[in-house]
């Protein structure tokens, strides 16, 4: 679920976020020197980072707005506030103390916050009662930053490499339950994820072989409009001797001298003489099977035509 692949139509990558931030973050990477890789954990906390939030924290937020949410040292405060300004997940049954709100899932999410705030920086998070400064110990407001040390270290930033390798130790520390432990709804939803997934990797490997059948659809509708044209060029051409249509098919085809002669039925002329009504019908034929191919229509007939003559045969 929390990885940085964008995938589906809304909550998408390490943040979960929505299609215009993906857009906004997208365009964000590209526009860094050098450019950021925007499918990558370092890409997306950083475009996070620098964001513009203070819509969200002065609207939503229980504290002074987004400046004094980056001043914030108590880690279980912060990610109360984060919840209620950035994901505003409301509702659950868990209570954010800031604002007496409920919110889904609000203390898996402070143990989560505090297991990653003790794994990348080596200590344990502090709680703001645990202060003499009455003001601060009131709203969890520091000179330190909860949120700054999520990617800021020893004043230069983390490159990626670091948060992926504590990524391969951090699955102890935030103690994931098995599908055992899991409710019916979240089984279901689980559930769906894999098919989801499962889908994406079918979709990848059907990529070059639906390209190339496109490209087929697109070659076979311009021949059969080539078709038409080289019928209609051969009607009016009394100017140079070219067999245009002839050409085209390959020695198979060519026009009736008074559009009312047709050997197009005729099985045993290697040559066909076509009026107007047959080169219509070639070139429609040809067409539709074109826009089918280019469509991917063309795999639903196949799988249609397969299904129904397994009908028939298992009926006998």
């Amino acid at each position: 679920m929390f990885t940085p692949i964008f995938e589906g139509d809304d909550h998408q990558g390490l943040f979960q976020m929505s299609s215009d931030q993906v857009a906004n973050c997208i365009n964000w990477c590209k526009g860094q020197n050098p450019p950021l890789e925007p499918e990558s954990v370092k890409g997306q906390t950083l475009f996070l980072i620098a964001s513009t939030w203070e819509y969200d924290f002065s609207s939503f937020g229980t504290y002074q707005g987004l400046d004094a949410f980056k001043k914030m040292k108590d880690v279980v405060m912060a990610t109360g506030e984060f919840c209620a300004c950035y994901e505003r997940a409301v509702g659950g049954g868990e209570v954010y103390a800031g604002n007496n709100r409920e919110y889904q899932d609000l203390r898996k999410r402070e143990k989560f916050a505090q297991a990653f705030y003790k794994l990348y920086t080596g200590s344990e998070p502090s709680i703001s009662d645990d202060d003499s400064s009455g003001d601060n110990k009131k709203n969890g407001l520091l000179d330190g930053s909860a949120v700054s040390l999520m990617t800021v270290k020893g004043g230069k930033l983390l490159d990626e490499g670091y948060f992926s390798s504590a990524s391969g130790i951090s699955e102890e520390a935030l103690c994931l339950p098995s599908s055992y432990d899991l409710p019916l709804k979240d089984l279901t939803e689980l559930s769906s994820w894999k098919k989801n997934i499962k889908y994406a990797e079918d979709d990848r490997s059907l990529r070059y072989p639906r390209a190339v059948v496109m490209i087929v659809g697109i070659l076979v509708t311009i021949y059969s409009i080539l078709l038409y044209i080289a019928y209609q060029f051969d009607r009016i051409n009394n100017f140079i001797e070219l067999d245009a249509l002839g050409i085209l098919t390959f020695g198979k085809l060519r026009i009736s001298p008074d559009d009312r002669k047709s050997t197009f039925n005729d099985k045993h002329q290697e040559r066909k003489v076509v009026v107007h009504r047959d080169i219509i019908i070639v070139c429609l034929v040809g067409v539709a099977i074109g826009v089918l191919l280019i469509s991917g229509k063309i795999f639903e007939v196949v799988v249609y035509l397969m299904l129904k003559i397994q009908e028939v045969f298992s009926k006998h």
